[in-house]
């Protein structure tokens, strides 16, 4: 039988700490943070990546869960309940943390199930729509997001106005992954004694760049159920004014993965005639014109990069693909045929002999 719950209780500890996993892991398996000693911990996951809406299957309802855990951590003895998670997980957290009227740290901070190019819309059907927010408040809540991850950031902006007791972090240079970008930097132990303790976060947080509140509050930031394409294209123009380069080219490549691909477009032509033109964006850029079917203008940037030795073995790859939906099979054939010749063993190699195999009698007319 699947496990959805691991509670390792200590007798009497005054804190407990409930870690809500992330999509990334199977049920049965749980996300662990690098709690203290002495305090007790308690571990969940959900069923089919459902963050969390449907409850734990051990417990129950989503209301029905927040009540019994809230219940058994007290029943052992914590006088102080926080709840933990990232992505996926930082949902769950803030879901049941409002409802239970604990503390909570999240990371990856998607805390708008549904949110326009968010993870959860993988998941959840399309008429799911809740507030967290609605359900209650956190005591206390401390949300940590990337500057580069623009969903969860307009998350973390919209909850810092919405709770009292809680302030949100944006750091420099960071994707979705901020609990392991903290991790890597040697700043999350720290972050979560200091959160235990009830002290100011900004001894650990000053190991890592971050992006002043101030900045993000004077900017137009579009509320998460608000978000579409234009509005998404506006604030990211508007933050990147704020960002160093680096941080620019990963809000393009943002957007092209979370397939917002209209602002892709757009916010990659604009990024080139601003800070100039780079291979890396020029084939983020290549990539985003060809989801959008514009395959000759796709074709005509891969000129300044397909002898690039960086880019190369990709630049090709796309050229051959944009040339086979043109229509061109037999310049596809020949594109394919130089990376088998180039990169013999590469994944791109293998995929370029497929692709001559299908286009072999079409290529021969």
């Amino acid at each position: 039988m699947v496990a959805f719950l691991d509670e390792k209780y200590l007798q009497g500890a005054d804190v407990c700490f409930i870690h809500f996993t992330s999509r990334t892991k199977k049920p049965g398996t749980f996300e662990k943070y690098p709690t203290p000693p002495g305090v007790s911990n308690v571990y969940v996951n959900c069923e089919n990546n459902g963050w969390y809406l449907n409850g734990i299957p051990e417990l129950g309802d989503m209301r029905t869960a927040a009540t019994a855990l809230s219940q058994r951590a007290k029943a052992a003895g914590a006088s102080k309940i926080i709840c933990i998670g990232a992505s996926m997980g930082a949902c769950g957290a803030a879901l049941y943390a409002a409802l239970m009227g604990a503390e909570l740290i999240a990371f990856g901070t998607e805390l708008w199930p549904n949110i326009y190019t968010g993870f959860s819309r993988e998941n959840l059907a399309p008429d799911v729509r809740v507030d967290p927010s609605q359900l209650g408040t956190p005591s206390r809540a401390l949300l940590l997001c990337g500057t580069t991850w623009l969903s969860d950031l307009i998350c973390a902006h919209h909850f810092q106005r919405a709770w009292p007791s809680c302030r949100a972090v944006y750091l420099h240079n960071c994707k979705h992954e901020s609990a392991r970008f903290l991790k890597d930097r040697g700043v999350l132990p720290l972050l979560l004694e200091a959160f235990i303790r009830g002290e100011s976060e900004e001894a650990a947080i000053a190991k890592v760049k971050t992006l002043p509140t101030q900045t993000v509050e004077n900017l137009d930031v579009p509320a998460p159920a608000e978000l579409d394409d234009t509005s998404l294209e506006r604030f990211a123009f508007a933050l990147s004014e704020h960002l160093t380069v680096g941080e620019r080219m990963k809000i393009g490549t943002f957007l092209y993965t979370q397939k917002a691909l209209t602002p892709a477009a757009r916010y990659l032509a604009g990024l080139k005639a601003a800070c100039g033109d780079t291979a890396e964006m020029t084939l983020v850029e290549v990539m985003t014109l060809r989801k959008l079917n514009r395959y000759a203008e796709a074709l005509q940037l891969l000129r300044s990069i397909e002898r690039n030795p960086y880019f190369r073995e990709q630049a090709l790859w796309y050229k051959a693909l944009l040339l086979e939906k043109l229509g061109r099979a037999s310049d596809a054939a020949a594109v394919f045929q130089i990376i088998v010749e180039e990169h013999m063993k590469s994944s791109i190699a293998n995929g370029a002999k497929e692709r001559l195999k299908a286009l072999a009698p079409e290529a021969m007319q």
